[in-house]
C-alpha cells in the first residue's frame, strides 16, 4: 500500500496542480499493473455486489514516485438503480507516458416488462370442464416475464389463483404482475380476460297444435298422430352439434272417439348446459251423436208368457244407423210385472255406436192367461181297509190335466172321512188343479176311496206299553202326537184325549196322556193311559273341540269358564263351566273346570300352562297331584237357607267351601274340617239373592261341584 498511496497521492496532486480530476471517460489500456482493468457490473446487480466489486476495483490500483493528497476511500460506488461510471486516472510525475486510468461502471437497470397474451374466447358448446381447463391453462402459460437482466431476473405471477370459468359459459379476469427483483421499479401489471361463450338453448322445430275430425278409425288416428310427432325436430344449424330431442313421456294417441293429448318435446345440449322444450296438443274431436232409428212397437193381447219372443239385440240394432258407421245392440234388462195371470214383459235395449253413445229402446209384451186347465178328474175306488187308502198324490192328479200355457200343478186342499167301520167308510181327497198364471184359474178335483163295512164285531186293540227310555224332556210326545199312536193301536176306534199328568223336574220326568177309546160299532168305551218317562244322565260331549289344550305361555291367562263351555254341547240343555280349583307346580299351572248341563251331569276339564308363568296373587299353591272327585250330597235342594253337606268318607282333612253365582263370581267362602260325615251351612245369613249357585268343596286332593238353588 505504500506504493499505492504514493502513486495515488501523486495522481491527485498532479490533477490538482495541473489539469484536475478528469471527467469519466472510456477506459484506456496501458502497460503495467498500476491501474486495474475497467469494470462493468452485470445488469441488475444488487448494491452489495456493486459495493464489493467497487472495493476490489479500488484495491487493484498500485503506484509510487508521486504524492497524493486524498485517499481513494472517499470515492463511493454508483447506485444500483441510477447507475453511473467512476473514472480514476493516475499521473506519473516522472514520466507522463506511464499515466493510467480505469473506470467502474454500473448501468441503469431496465424496467420490468410483462409479456401478456390477448384476451381469449372459446365456445360455445364446449364439451366439458376438462376442455375449458386445458385451454385456460394453455392461455395462462402464455403469460411471461421479459428477461432483460444479466442476473437477478425480474419475477412475475398472478395476483390471485386463476380459476377457469364454467364450461357452460362465463369469464375469468386475471392480473399478471412483474416485480423488479432489486427493487428499483414499481411492479408492472397486465389484466386479461378468458371467456367461455355461453351454450345457448337448442333451437326446436315444433309443429302447431293439431285438431283432427271425428269418425276416424283408431288406425287413422294413430297414423296421423305419428306423422305429427315426426315433425318435432332439433334445428342443428342453430344448435350445438349432437343435440338430440326426445319426448318427456312416451306419447300415446288419443282414442278415436275423442280426446286431447299434450306432448312435451325437450332437447338438451350434449354438454348438458342448456335445455329447451315445447308443448303442443293433438286433439281428436269427440263423437257425441248417438245412433238414430226407430224402436219397434210394443205388442199386446198375448195369452201366455211363452208367446213373448226371446230378446234379439242384433235384430233391434238393424233398425238404427250412426253418423260414424257402427251400431251395436245390447240387452240391458228384462222386466217382468205379473198380477195374477196378467203380465207385462219389457225388453230394455241400448243401441250403441262405437264410441259409447247410445239410444234407448224399450219394447213391452203384455197379456194374460184366463183359461183354466182342462182334463178329467181321476176316479178313486174301493179298498180293503183304511190303511189301504192311497196317500194323496198331487202329481198323479196333475197328470190328468193340460193347460194352454204349459205347466199344470195340483195340491191337496183337504181330506174328509165319512161313515163308520160298522156301516162303511168313504175317504175323499180334495185337490185344487191350477196353472202358473196366479189367477183363479183353479179346477177342483175330488177323488173318493171307499172301505166296506166290517160288520157288528168289536174293534180289537191293546193300550200301548209305557215308553221309559227317553233322554230329554223335549223327547216327550205331545197329546196330539200320542193320539196318533193310540189311533194306530185301535184302528177304526174313536179316540178322544181326556187329560194329561206331568210329574216333572225337567231332568227326571214322567208324563201320562189319558185317552177315551170308543168302539163305533158296539159303543164300548175303554180308558187307555199312554206313559212316557225318562232321565237325563248324559254329561256334555266335547263336540266343539272339548277341553282347551293349554300349552307353553309367557304370561298366565286368566281362567275362562265361558271358553271352556264353548267346547261342549249337551243332548238336552245348555252347557256351563265353572273353575273348581287351581294347582301350581313349579312353572306349571293347571286350571280345573267342571263342565255341567242343566241336569248336573258333568265332567272334568283340566287346562295346564307352563314355561315362565307369573303366579297370580290369589293363586293357591298346591303340589301337583292326582285330583279325584269328592263324594258329597247337598240337601235340601232347593233350600231356604239351611243346607246340609253329607260326605261318604271323612278323615279330618281341611276343605274350602266356595259358592259362585252363574257369572262365576265368588260370593261365599268358608273353611271346614271334615271330621264329621255331615256339615251344616246357613246361607240365609249371607245376604244372598234367590237364584242358582255353584257349590264347590275342595281339599288338597279331592273336589266336587254341585248346583244349589236358594229360594227363601
Amino acid at each position: 500500500m505504500k506504493h499505492f498511496n504514493i502513486f495515488l497521492r501523486l495522481t491527485i496532486l498532479a490533477t490538482l496542480c495541473c489539469v484536475g480530476l478528469l471527467a469519466p471517460q472510456e477506459a484506456q489500456a496501458r502497460s503495467g499493473e498500476e491501474c486495474p482493468d475497467p469494470v462493468v457490473m452485470p445488469l441488475c446487480s444488487w448494491q452489495s455486489d456493486i459495493n464489493r466489486a467497487f472495493a476490489r476495483w479500488k484495491s487493484d490500483f498500485d503506484y509510487d514516485d508521486c504524492e497524493i493528497s486524498e485517499d481513494l476511500d472517499d470515492l463511493k460506488p454508483p447506485k444500483k438503480c441510477t447507475g453511473g461510471t467512476v473514472t480514476v486516472t493516475l499521473y506519473d510525475c516522472d514520466r507522463s507516458s506511464d499515466n493510467c486510468f480505469s473506470t467502474f461502471t454500473v448501468e441503469v437497470p431496465p424496467p420490468p416488462v410483462a409479456n401478456c397474451p390477448d384476451d381469449k374466447e372459446i365456445g360455445p358448446c364446449v364439451a366439458n370442464q376438462a376442455e375449458v381447463n386445458a385451454a385456460f391453462q394453455a392461455w395462462l402459460d402464455e403469460f411471461s416475464v421479459e428477461k432483460n437482466c444479466d442476473e437477478n431476473q425480474n419475477k412475475g405471477g398472478f395476483t390471485s389463483t386463476p380459476v377457469a370459468p364454467p364450461f357452460c359459459g362465463g369469464s375469468t379476469t386475471v392480473t399478471f404482475m412483474v416485480r423488479n427483483t432489486i427493487g428499483c421499479y414499481d411492479p408492472v401489471t397486465c389484466t386479461r380476460t378468458f371467456t367461455v361463450k355461453p351454450t345457448l338453448p337448442p333451437v326446436l322445430i315444433c309443429p302447431d297444435n293439431r285438431t283432427e275430425p271425428a269418425c276416424l278409425s283408431q288406425a287413422e288416428v294413430d297414423s296421423r298422430f305419428q306423422a305429427w310427432l315426426n315433425e318435432f325436430k332439433v334445428d342443428l344449424t342453430q344448435s350445438c352439434p349432437g343435440t338430440v330431442g326426445r319426448f318427456l313421456t312416451t306419447p300415446r294417441a288419443p282414442g278415436k272417439c275423442g280426446g286431447i293429448v299434450s306432448v312435451t318435446f325437450v332437447a338438451t345440449t350434449p354438454n348438458g348446459c342448456a335445455t329447451n322444450s315445447c308443448t303442443r296438443t293433438f286433439e281428436v274431436l269427440p263423437d257425441n251423436i248417438a245412433p238414430m232409428g226407430t224402436c219397434p212397437p210394443s205388442q199386446t193381447g198375448l195369452t201366455c208368457l211363452s208367446e213373448v219372443p226371446e230378446p234379439d239385440a242384433d235384430d233391434i240394432a238393424s233398425n238404427y244407423t250412426d253418423n260414424c258407421g257402427i251400431v251395436i245392440g245390447v240387452l240391458t234388462s228384462v222386466q217382468l210385472d205379473e198380477n195374477d195371470c196378467d203380465f207385462v214383459v219389457t225388453h230394455n235395449y241400448r243401441i250403441y255406436d262405437d264410441c259409447g253413445n247410445y239410444t234407448p229402446c224399450s219394447i213391452s209384451y203384455s197379456g194374460g192367461d184366463n183359461e183354466q186347465p182342462t182334463g178329467t178328474c181321476p176316479a178313486g175306488g174301493e179298498v180293503a181297509s183304511l190303511n189301504a187308502v192311497p196317500t194323496p198324490d198331487p202329481d198323479w192328479v196333475a197328470s190328468a190335466y193340460t193347460d194352454n200355457c204349459g205347466q199344470v200343478w195340483a195340491r191337496v186342499v183337504s181330506t174328509t172321512q165319512t161313515g163308520s167301520p160298522c156301516t162303511g167308510l168313504t175317504v175323499t181327497h180334495n185337490y185344487s188343479v191350477g196353472d202358473n198364471c196366479g189367477k183363479s184359474n183353479d179346477v177342483l178335483c175330488s177323488v173318493s176311496w171307499t172301505v166296506p163295512a166290517n160288520g157288528d164285531g168289536p174293534i180289537s186293540g191293546n193300550c200301548p206299553a209305557p215308553v221309559t227310555d227317553l233322554q230329554c224332556w223335549d223327547d216327550v210326545p205331545s197329546a196330539a202326537e200320542a193320539k196318533v199312536t193310540m189311533q194306530g193301536a185301535f184302528p177304526g176306534a174313536t179316540v178322544v184325549h181326556v187329560g194329561s199328568t206331568n210329574i216333572n223336574n225337567y231332568c227326571d220326568f214322567s208324563v201320562a196322556h189319558a185317552f177315551s177309546v170308543t168302539d163305533p160299532c158296539t159303543g164300548q168305551r175303554t180308558i187307555c193311559i199312554l206313559e212316557y218317562s225318562g232321565q237325563d244322565l248324559t254329561a256334555p260331549a266335547p263336540t266343539n273341540g272339548g277341553c282347551p289344550a293349554g300349552g307353553a305361555v309367557t304370561t298366565l291367562p286368566a281362567p275362562n269358564p265361558a271358553a271352556v263351555a264353548a267346547g261342549y254341547t249337551d243332548n238336552c240343555s245348555s252347557v256351563h263351566a265353572y273353575l273348581v280349583g287351581t294347582n301350581f307346580n313349579g312353572f306349571s299351572v293347571t286350571y280345573h273346570y267342571r263342565v255341567y248341563d242343566d241336569c248336573d251331569n258333568s265332567l272334568l276339564c283340566s287346562v295346564s300352562y307352563s314355561s315362565g308363568i307369573s303366579r297370580p296373587g290369589n293363586g293357591t299353591d298346591t303340589p301337583a297331584s292326582e285330583v279325584t272327585e269328592l263324594r258329597m250330597k247337598a240337601y235340601p235342594n232347593p233350600t231356604n237357607g239351611e243346607l246340609f253337606l253329607e260326605f261318604d268318607e271323612v278323615a279330618g282333612q281341611e276343605a274350602i267351601v266356595t259358592l259362585r253365582n252363574l257369572y262365576g263370581q265368588e260370593v261365599f267362602t268358608r273353611n271346614l274340617t271334615l271330621d264329621a260325615g255331615t256339615q251344616q251351612l246357613n246361607l240365609a245369613s249371607e245376604g244372598l239373592s234367590n237364584g242358582t249357585y255353584m257349590l264347590t268343596v275342595r281339599t288338597n286332593s279331592q273336589y266336587t261341584t254341585q248346583k244349589v238353588v236358594l229360594n227363601r
